[in-house]
């Protein structure tokens, strides 16, 4: 039904568009109007605009890698492939592993 090549060029997006398509689902729903329908549609616009926004930052990290691994030298430039919010949970976590944290309180730095 879709040629190969366009489907291949639009899977990369299929997130984003699946978020733009809740998004106008939302439009819809807050046009009907009503003490109910807006809140709800100004609710599903709000979590749609986010997941669209997250979805295409998100976007940068889905790449073919040449080796496996998360780690990537290109003419000097070591990049770590991960996105920001997991990165600070990630070290949290080695953090508190390590003794340098207590996720309870009770110890910091200790």
């Amino acid at each position: 039904m879709i040629r190969p090549a366009l489907a291949e060029q639009l899977r990369p997006w299929r997130e984003v568009i699946s978020a733009l398509v809740c998004l106008v689902f939302g439009i819809w729903v807050f046009a009907k109007g009503g003490y109910v329908f807006w809140p709800l549609g100004g609710a599903i616009m709000a979590v749609s605009a986010i997941w669209g926004l997250n979805a295409r930052r998100q976007m940068r990290f889905r790449r073919t890698i040449a080796a496996p691994g998360l780690v990537e030298v290109d003419e000097g430039a070591v990049r770590f492939s991960r996105p920001v919010p997991w990165v600070a949970r990630s070290v949290f976590a080695i953090w508190s592993r390590s003794g340098f944290w207590s996720c309870r309180g009770a110890a910091i730095g200790g």
